[in-house]
């Protein structure tokens, strides 16, 4: 039996295969839950975007931080993919390693991601 999320299912829709009525229920029940964990733990917006900043200034001094020189990458980084991560492993059942075989990124080469995804997309 599949469970809501489960890799197998989503490797059906990469296979070319419709989603079904039920497959999209479960899709807005795991989005749902995802939105309500990210809205639960992050900061707020002002101490995001303060905390982005200084992580984004940081990096350009640390060659092994490039992967969040930018806002945009250092948001992904440093707040969503790790809660993610951990999420997807929560929700799903899924270990560790199956929950990083899942998540891909382009920078997945760097040691700090690479902890949580697997290659790119």
């Amino acid at each position: 039996m599949k469970t809501v999320g489960s890799l197998d299912s989503a490797f059906e829709l990469f296979e070319g295969n419709i989603m079904t009525p039920a497959q999209k229920g479960e899709a807005h029940i795991f989005l749902t839950k995802l939105q309500s964990m990210f809205n639960s733990s992050l900061p707020s917006a002002g101490e995001v975007r303060k905390m982005v900043e200084d992580i984004s200034v940081a990096s350009k001094l640390d060659d092994s931080k490039k992967h969040t020189r930018y806002p945009e990458s250092a948001f992904l980084n440093y707040f969503i993919i790790p809660k993610l991560s951990e999420f997807i492993q929560v929700d799903t059942s899924l270990s560790k390693s199956d929950a990083r075989q899942a998540l891909l990124a382009e920078g997945f080469r760097n040691a700090e991601l690479n902890v949580y995804c697997s290659g790119s997309p």
